[in-house]
């Protein structure tokens, strides 16, 4: 039959690509954890630390430029279609597989990097979902440099040479007598990391690229390795000069009995006898003696090569108990017990790494003892925890919390320590979805969406949508699925979107105008239902007789030790904590503990209006018997009820529950949503600012200035009003002006712009509390480097634009002083103008130094 299609001969196939492709090029390659665990902690900390500080303290300056931040999180994305496409050769092998949860698997780019693209004046970089979607980005990077480093290894695949004496290696483009650290992932024990001469001069090797031949028995022995496409990741030993004092020669004993790769078993076994030269009987399937092709497939799926390799870092990197360390014959017993443990999990890795391969099971293997082994390997870690391998995958970690750095000694805790020195806490608050309900639709829109005939149907219809979206959701978390599950229904939720629209507004038998503009309504609409004020958060919940007053009154203050999760520390922590009601008694509790001087860090509880002050070790012990004779530790009255807490809990308390980010409107009606953005790029409404208590111009009078520069920046995230920390405010002359109200355009930190008139009111009591003015559309000019590039280089000499920034900031470099911005006078000194806000002009610049004139005019 198969000669019938394909008549025997040669054939060329110009375009045909056989044999694994992917590995047959020169890549660089993620360190592991593996790797890490494989050596001491000094070496460790003197290779891999130098380099892993730098690229922490990079992400924190990116982590704190917003401008940075959103360039950042486009080019890990672009890195990741390049390592997908194998378009990059010198890129990390590792990225990550999240699947954009509002597109299918035919999609161009992720709704939220289109959106960041389009959003070039950063209207939106301050809502909950961007923030959230970014700071996810960079959490990532975070946790990849605290377990794994910074360090990239070399990649090759192996090739087998005969002209190769064991021992040597040949990279082609390496020089003749280097020494190499070869190894493979995944990596059983340092045994399998081993020291190679290479070898340069056997000529034809070197016409090759993208691999690294090798003695095929070394490449057996010491890396199980059978020339299938095999991964070889090695290092220059110069470039790692401590570890590489650690690693043995290819020759040298180790310290481990060897791994040999045992004979594959197959999922299924079938009779060959039934064959014969009979061309007939090659066309009937061969009967199957075992096993069955469900099976197979089945078994391919399930394996424990993660499992076992965990296991085998948790006690490599174990340290000895106060136990062991009582005699010389306790630390002999804790030694040989970790190396026959270790012994045993090697083994059972060889065997898991063929799952794909063969049917044979760790549990099958009575060398090893495989029934017990993953029990006994657990009871042993038990006794020698090492708490880098319980959180290191901790959803919060460097969001919220750190890698844990116990001062153990083991290696595994080197990288967590230089990272968590760099690493700076995120704001804990952020600004609530309502703050942006009217940000990305116009005035006019609004009310015209209004008087539609159709849009209280269409604003029921969103709102219904939402409560279906949000009650998937939460059977998502009681099902308790994966994340790959839960994003794959909710996926599909999006997907029905325009199935939903058509059936629950009955558009079928509209025109494509009229389709496009119930669609544009159902996105106004349900833009406005995912930004609504959310429930836990009330100006005014304690209202006397209310049911938080009422509860209140009745649950009595305590204090006592308490495990709670703290900010920064992962798991729960025993501490001291003192627990009121929302209300008098926590305004009492904290009225003592400031009127004494006490630490503390206070955490509004999530499922009760419950205050917790945590406080510090510092604490004086006269405080603590206090508080135990006043407030004895006893269990609390239950609420079931819905907990609102005061907007003022949140400028000195760090709030336990988290507010939704709106995802539902960011990923269904794209077209309408990026459509939308494109047409807000602007400032025509103005800016305005509140809260000007808060700034350095409290104390300035009212009225009106002309011609004031305005730049976007940011309160200190060490505010003492937790609320304001780190968030955007509007500055003049890089002082603080005011914070910005609900539904004002906020662009990204960074952005300066001129305003003709601006105009300072005040209260009732006469003093000044808000700004507003005009913004000149022309003097936008948005950051494109990094969020502080504008500071001090725009003022009434200059238009805030590309040309200008470009000019000042060559002025500074030829050393010709240039004036920073124009700060705001008070009115008596600005000059009145009859012209009217819309006509208003710039006055006059003054005289410019003739060299920075010449500047100022490159472009």
């Amino acid at each position: 039959m198969l000669d019938k299609f394909v008549p025997r001969g040669e054939y060329e196939l110009p375009q045909a690509v056989i044999g694994n492709r992917e590995n047959a090029c020169h890549r660089l390659y993620r360190n592991s954890w593996q790797f890490t665990t494989s050596f001491s902690a000094e070496a460790i900390e003197q290779d891999f630390g130098p380099v892993t500080q730098a690229a922490a303290e990079r992400l924190r300056v990116i982590q704190s430029d917003p401008v940075m931040l959103k360039r950042h999180v486009i080019k890990l994305y672009h890195q990741s279609q390049h390592i997908l496409e194998g378009r990059d050769e010198g890129s990390d092998t590792y990225h990550d597989q999240d699947v954009d949860e509002g597109q299918g698997e035919n999609r161009e780019d992720p709704v939220m990097i289109q959106l960041l693209r389009k959003d070039k004046l950063g209207i939106l970089n301050a809502t909950p979902k961007v923030q959230d979607y970014q700071r996810s980005r960079l959490q990532r990077a975070w946790k990849e440099l605290a377990i794994n480093g910074g360090h990239k290894h070399q990649s090759s695949r192996a090739v087998p040479s005969r002209e190769l004496a064991r021992g040597e290696v040949c990279i082609p483009g390496v020089p003749d007598g280097e020494v190499i650290i070869v190894t493979r992932s995944p990596i059983p024990s340092r045994d399998n990391i081993r020291k190679y001469v290479n070898n340069a001069t056997v000529e034809r090797l070197q016409n090759y690229r993208g691999c690294i031949w090798m003695n095929a028995d070394d490449a057996a022995e010491y890396h199980q390795g059978d020339f299938d496409g095999d991964q070889m990741q090695w290092d220059l030993a110069r470039d790692l000069p401590n570890i590489a004092q650690e690693v043995k020669w290819a020759g040298e004993p180790g310290d481990f009995k060897g791994i040999q790769q045992r004979p594959k078993q197959p999922y299924v076994t079938t009779d060959l006898s039934v064959y014969t030269e009979d061309r007939e009987s090659l066309k009937q399937a061969a009967p199957i003696i075992r096993g069955s092709v469900l099976e197979g497939a089945l078994g391919g799926e399930h394996n424990k090569v993660g499992l076992v390799a965990n296991w085998i870092g948790r006690v490599q990197s174990a340290q000895p108990n106060e136990q062991d360390r009582l005699t010389h014959q306790s630390m002999e017993a804790f030694h040989t017990e970790k190396h026959d443990l270790l012994e045993r999990l090697m083994g059972a890795l060889q065997v898991e790494v063929d799952y794909g391969k063969s049917a044979e099971r760790l549990e099958d293997i009575e060398e090893i003892g495989g029934e017990t082994l993953i029990a006994d390997a657990q009871d042993w870690t038990e006794a020698h925890p090492v708490p880098f391998f319980d959180h290191k995958k901790d959803p919060d970690l460097y969001k919220h919390v750190l890698l844990p750095d116990t001062g153990s000694g083991s290696a595994v805790e080197v990288l967590p320590r230089i990272t968590n020195q760099a690493w700076a806490a995120l704001p804990v608050g952020q600004k609530e979805r309502r703050y942006f309900q009217a940000v990305l639709h116009s005035e006019e829109e609004r009310a015209a969406a209004l008087t539609h005939p159709l849009y209280p149907i269409i604003e029921e219809s969103a709102l219904a949508y939402k409560e279906q979206f949000n009650a998937l959701v939460a059977r998502n978390i009681k099902e308790t699925l994966t994340a790959q599950e839960s994003a794959k229904r909710i996926g599909a939720f999006y997907q029905h979107c325009d199935e939903f629209v058509a059936q629950g507004l009955g558009i079928e038998g509209l025109d494509a105008e009229g389709i496009e503009e119930v669609k544009d309504l159902f996105h106004l609409a349900l833009w406005k239902v995912c930004h609504t004020s959310e429930t836990h958060h009330d100006k005014r919940p304690l209202e006397p007789g209310g049911e938080i007053d009422e509860w209140s009154q009745r649950q009595p203050i305590t204090f006592g030790p308490k495990p709670l999760q703290l900010h920064k520390q992962p798991g729960l922590t025993e501490v001291d904590v003192v627990t009121a009601p929302f209300g008098a008694k926590t305004e009492s509790v904290k009225r003592y503990l400031d009127q004494n001087n006490v630490t503390y860090t206070a955490y509004q509880q999530a499922k009760a209006p419950m205050m917790d002050f945590v406080l510090a070790p510092s604490t004086p012990q006269s405080v603590i018997r206090y508080l135990e004779n006043q407030h004895p530790d006893h269990r609390s009255v239950r609420f079931d009820g819905q907990v609102n807490r005061p907007a003022d809990y949140d400028k000195w308390s760090i709030p336990r529950s988290r507010s939704g980010t709106g995802s539902l409107t960011y990923n269904v009606c794209v077209p309408q949503l990026l459509a939308a953005i494109e047409r807000q790029q602007h400032l025509r409404e103005g800016i305005q600012a509140m809260g000007l208590r808060h700034g350095d111009f409290k104390t300035q009078s009212p009225g009106t200035r002309a011609n004031i520069v305005l730049r976007v920046g940011q309160f200190p995230h060490d505010h003492p009003d937790k609320s304001l920390a780190g968030q955007p405010c509007l500055m003049s002359n890089d002082k603080i002006v005011g914070a910005f109200p609900q539904n004002q355009k906020i662009p990204i930190v960074g952005t300066v712009f001129r305003s003709p008139e601006l105009t300072l009111t005040a209260n009732q009591q006469g003093t000044v509390n808000a700004v507003e003015g005009d913004v000149e559309q022309a003097s936008i000019y948005v950051p494109i480097q990094s969020s502080r590039e504008t500071e001090g280089f725009a003022d009434n000499q200059t238009l805030a634009s590309v040309k200008a920034v470009r000019a000042a900031k060559k002025s500074v470099r030829c050393g010709v002083p240039y004036q920073p911005v124009k700060a705001i006078e008070p009115p008596a000194k600005v000059k009145q103008t009859s012209r009217t806000r819309q006509s208003a002009q710039f006055s006059k610049p003054a005289r410019t130094p003739a060299r920075a004139k010449a500047e100022m005019q490159m472009d």
